[in-house]
């Protein structure tokens, strides 16, 4: 059986060696440097996790360049040749180029396509889809097999129905079915531009330079305008830009498709 003055003996033992503790000046600088030590290493680790983290959101937000619609791509002469070399003609757009029409299969969608030029009529500069009513009655060809005009990177207008919408019953679940301002942020990054022109507009805006044309030995000026409203797209253009060098660059290029003008048989 232990004693209270046996007690009271541990207990001061303890209160003494506590206090040689705090009185030890080596003791004190370990403890000092231990803490030290942590919070350096502290320290790096959340400097790391932020550089990371900003190189990460940089490399998530730089802007890219979409150029394919439909499978149409700017600059691609082959592939614009092989949906357009089935009969259809262009009309002559307001800068006099040729431009080519299309509904989609609801006649819901149009596309309008724009070649560089009659000499050159399968090497597509620009690339514009827009939302229609019943009130748009203007004469187009329809691509009948097409129903949304979708860009490479699944950018589209209009509201797709899908089996998770069907399930949850709430927007872009499993999949995107709709677009909105935020849905092409993160598909295409960081916009050059974003005006809100009232609370039901907005357009975003990207301008690039130097974007490798699929194949021309040569780059290009890159334009993209993104248009909402009520915050769903309703009205996307994609285009390239060539200077005069780069043009008398191309003529030469283009020279082999004369041949292959679209005919005149087919009236839009």
């Amino acid at each position: 059986m232990i004693s209270g003055n046996s007690k009271n003996n541990s207990s001061d033992q303890l209160i003494v060696s506590s206090f040689n503790n705090h009185k030890n000046p080596k003791i004190r600088i370990m403890k000092k440097q231990k803490y030290y030590r942590f919070v350096a290493l502290l320290s790096a680790v959340v400097i790391f996790q932020i550089a990371f983290a900003s190189i990460a959101k940089a490399q998530e937000t730089k802007a890219k360049a979409e150029l394919s619609v439909a499978g149409i791509e700017l600059g691609n002469r082959e592939k614009a040749k092989a949906f357009l070399s089935q009969g259809y003609s262009p009309r002559v757009s307001e800068d006099g180029r040729p431009a080519y029409y299309f509904y989609n299969e609801w006649g819901s969608q149009v596309m309008k396509l724009t070649a560089a030029s009659f000499d050159d009529p399968y090497f597509i500069t620009e690339i514009q889809v827009f939302a229609v009513g019943e009130s748009y009655q203007q004469k187009h060809y329809q691509a009948d097999k097409i129903k949304y005009f979708e860009t490479e990177n699944n950018i589209f207008i209009g509201f797709k129905q899908s089996a998770m919408y069907f399930i949850a019953a709430a927007k872009n679940v499993g999949s995107r079915n709709i677009i909105g301002p935020k849905d092409v942020i993160q598909i295409v990054g960081e916009p050059g531009e974003r005006i809100k022109k009232d609370e039901k507009h907005e357009v975003i805006n990207y301008n690039l330079s130097d974007v490798k044309l699929p194949d021309e030995n040569t780059d290009a000026a890159y334009q993209a305008s993104y248009e909402f409203y009520k915050k769903n797209l309703s009205k996307f253009t994609i285009k390239i830009i060539l200077d005069e060098n780069q043009k008398e660059k191309l003529k030469i290029s283009s020279l082999k498709s004369v041949s292959d003008a679209p005919s005149e048989t087919r009236k839009n």
